[in-house]
């Protein structure tokens, strides 16, 4: 990769893994539906807000409206929902965990559904050992409940839906991937809102200011910031590249909690994340290179 995709890469990886801490505080004293509204109604803002003050024009194309909403729908609509309900079920270092299958779930559903080329032993192999990789710098005993197996399916489907969204951005071929961001954050806003006014049953005096603040974070740093950062990188590398991402998100956790927090580096994480690292280079169509 490029300097400019590895740091569009970095600045993924930074902005996915505060997502889930941050969507942690704010389900405390939020509904799922209202913290999926709001992340995304913030993330369009400030990302349309970005557009006015640079007077970047924005090219739309009636034609590719489907084509907005469903991007809208599989990286903003159900991810969103499905971590924010996921979130109060697991905590956000096994939601990152789980993430983590997005790679996998790439491949499997370009294959099937895309009509993308078979993948190759190398690339399945190094989704496979990517996240087996993660698991095992995370392993730790969990007590299997319905509601943590609920919690963790609902991440998985998160990690799908993200990999079709991708897939859907490879194969647009748009010139104007800040537009095609700006604008798919509007129809997810809409059904999200629109969900949540629904069904979403939150007073505002439930509401705490940490949980806010939270979400105006989650918005602004968790999602505006790094899913430009994702679609950009997609219209440079692939959707198979870009979902390596996923791969890093709990690793950047470990790193912060030694560094920062003092905490002590499990022998086990390090071969883990040797095990992620040589997975991505099976994956990577350059490693040849």
């Amino acid at each position: 990769m490029s300097h400019r995709s590895v740091l569009l890469f970095a600045t993924a990886v930074f902005g996915f893994r505060s997502a889930f801490s941050m969507t942690n505080v704010a389900v405390t004293t939020m509904s799922p539906l209202w913290v999926a509204a709001g992340r995304s109604v913030i993330a369009m803002l400030a990302l349309w807000a970005i557009i006015v003050a640079k007077k970047r024009p924005v090219l739309f194309d009636r034609e590719h409206l489907k084509l907005y909403i469903a991007i809208g729908t599989f990286t903003g609509v159900l991810p969103y929902l499905l971590i924010s309900w996921g979130q109060q079920h697991i905590d956000s270092g096994l939601g990152g965990v789980l993430f983590a299958s997005t790679p996998l779930l790439t491949l499997v559903i370009g294959y099937l559904a895309f009509s993308a080329p078979r993948p190759g032993k190398s690339a399945i192999s190094g989704a496979i050992l990517g996240l087996c990789g993660v698991a095992l710098a995370f392993v730790s005993p969990l007590s299997i409940t319905m509601t943590a197996l609920l919690g963790s399916a609902a991440t998985v489907l998160a990690a799908a839906s993200y990999a079709v969204g991708g897939l859907l951005i490879q194969n647009s071929k748009t010139c104007d991937i800040v537009g095609l961001t700006a604008i798919q954050l509007v129809p997810s806003s809409l059904i999200l809102v629109l969900g949540a006014a629904l069904l979403g049953g939150n007073s505002v005096q439930t509401v705490f200011v940490q949980s806010c603040s939270a979400l105006i974070g989650l918005g602004i740093i968790g999602t505006c910031v790094p899913l430009l950062s994702l679609f950009t990188l997609v219209a440079r590398e692939q959707a198979k590249v870009a979902s390596l991402t996923t791969f890093f998100i709990p690793f950047v956790a470990l790193i912060i909690g030694t560094v920062f927090l003092n905490e002590p580096l499990a022998p086990l994480s390090i071969v883990g994340l040797l095990v992620a690292l040589f997975g991505t280079f099976l994956i990577s169509p350059n490693r040849q290179k």
